[in-house]
Order: structure tokens, then sequence, then C-alpha cells
């Protein structure tokens, strides 16, 4: 007869002799490499996501500094047609009033468009008529009208929301 082999005393010697020699202070010392390591990946991962942050259109500084430049907002009716364009020059402190639509021969009148006037001290919200020769009529029976653009210029001639405005002068 031969005898069979002892796998689980095979297991057991190798187990045994696998931590030998292992102390805590090495224990101790596996766990910070780890933690470090993990700590290096967490800062990585933290200055990528920033970094993309920054890049996106939304990210101002609430320094007044920073906030000078042109801002642009464009209104569209709803079959997403060019109406008007309201443009913000910060550094200058003005605003300029276009017709965004095709030219044609049709006159549409643009009424209660709502700007906010920067070259008065103090600033105020005012409301102007802009009147385009389009090549089509393009406002309908509802009137509604949709703005895209810099999305505090949106929200302020949508909502009425000054903050960013307010932000710009503070």
């Amino acid at each position: 007869m031969t005898e069979g082999v002892d796998y689980g005393k095979m297991f057991r010697d190798k187990a045994s002799t696998l931590f030998v020699g292992i102390t805590p202070k090495d224990v101790i010392l596996y766990f910070i490499i780890f933690a470090i390591i993990i700590f290096i990946i967490f800062l990585f991962q933290y200055n990528s996501i920033q970094r993309e942050v920054r890049a996106g259109r939304c990210y101002k500084m609430n320094d007044s500094g920073s906030m000078l430049g042109t801002y642009n907002v464009t209104a569209k009716n709803n079959r997403n047609e060019d109406l008007y364009k309201v443009e913000y020059n910060l550094d200058a402190r003005s605003y300029s009033l276009s017709c965004a639509c095709k030219p044609g021969d049709s006159v549409n009148n643009f009424r209660n468009i709502k700007v906010f006037d920067i070259q008065q001290t103090p600033a105020a919200e005012r409301t102007v008529e802009k009147s385009c020769q389009c090549e089509k009529p393009l406002l309908g029976v509802d009137n509604t009208v949709y703005y895209s653009g810099y999305p505090g210029v949106a929200r302020y001639m949508r909502d009425g929301d000054s903050s960013f405005f307010d932000k710009a002068f503070t």
C-alpha cells in the first residue's frame, strides 16, 4: 500500500513559513505605506477634478477683476430661431442690443426686453424695445422667448435675477 499525501500538513507548513519573520513593526509599516499610496491617488484625483471645474464656463472667481469682459445672450423663439442679441461689455460698462434674425422685409417689433443698464450709476433695470427687419415674422401667438448664452446673463433675462451684475460691480 502506498501512503497518501497529507495536503493539510503541507498547507500548514507553508502557511507557517509564510509569516515567519514578520513583526508587528513590519505590519504597521505596510499599513503606513498603503495609506500613503491611497493618499497620493486621492490627491491626483482631486487635482484632476479641480482642473476640470476651473476650465468650465460656469466657474468665475468672485473678485470683480475677473468678471470683466464681454457676455452675450441670444433670444430665440419656440422654433429655435434667433430674434435679438444682448451683449454686455463689463470693461466699458455698456450694453448693446442688436438684431440676430436673418435680414429681410418683415418688420418684427420686440417689446419689453429686459436689459441691465450698467451705464447708469447706480446700475438699474430697464425695459426697451427693438424693431428688426427679418426675413419672416418670428413671434407667433404665444410670443414665448427663450434665452441662450452666458448662464448669469440668461438667468437675468429669464427671471430678473441680477446676482451676476451684483457680483461684477460690488
